[in-house]
């Protein structure tokens, strides 16, 4: 993907701003226009339509995403519980990224018109935090855990990062840590008792 334009930056930047608090449906195009101060007209030499600039702004916002994602799973160290850097990350990052705000708002309720769009761009973003996740676990517990395991604990990972984006979405940030820190006690004692079941079991 060739990096954008200054010009197109300016414009995606402010479609997804506009996309990330609002429907997709309440977002125009002369919106955008005014934000910029151009004419409606201008953002037909970057764009062809609405559609098409969202779709923009979604792959953008995916990719940026991702991104700070493997940041914070790189940053973790050896000793803490794996992918809480990225959980605890993410208050703040819903406060300050216009990207993360766009995702999540989008991610649960999406256009219909473009919802398998949507779904599929939100289910890898998912996908790479699972593999992220299973990467620090096996570095954790490679000799502690089988496959299996590795599975569940993935998935229970992801059931957290649903209830976590959730809880930022429709509840706000005030609950946010009260959740995480329950969710985080379950994952720690889920792993504890698994990989002692399994060093009994040897």
């Amino acid at each position: 993907m060739h990096p954008p334009t200054p010009a197109m930056k300016r414009v995606t930047d402010a479609a997804g701003n506009r996309f990330a608090d609002l429907s997709y449906d309440e977002v125009s195009l002369s919106d955008i226009a005014n934000d910029l101060g151009i004419r409606k007209a201008s953002i037909y030499s970057h764009v062809e339509s609405k559609q098409a600039l969202f779709l923009t702004v979604l792959d953008e916002a995916f990719q940026v995403e991702a991104a700070f994602a493997q940041q914070c799973f790189d940053s973790e160290s050896a000793s803490s519980l794996p992918g809480m850097h990225y959980c605890e990350s993410l208050p703040k990052r819903y406060g300050e990224s216009m990207h993360m705000r766009f995702l999540l708002r989008n991610a649960y309720l999406p256009p219909k018109s473009l919802s398998t769009r949507v779904s599929s761009s939100y289910e890898d973003y998912l996908q790479r935090l699972l593999e992220a996740f299973i990467s620090q676990l096996r570095q954790r517990s490679a000799t502690a855990l089988t496959e299996q395991d590795f599975s569940q604990f993935g998935d229970a990972y992801l059931g957290i990062i649903d209830s976590l984006h959730v809880e930022l979405i429709y509840v706000g940030a005030q609950r946010f840590e009260h959740r995480l820190r329950a969710l985080q006690r379950l994952l720690s004692a889920g792993l504890e008792l698994a990989e002692k079941v399994r060093e009994e079991i040897k």
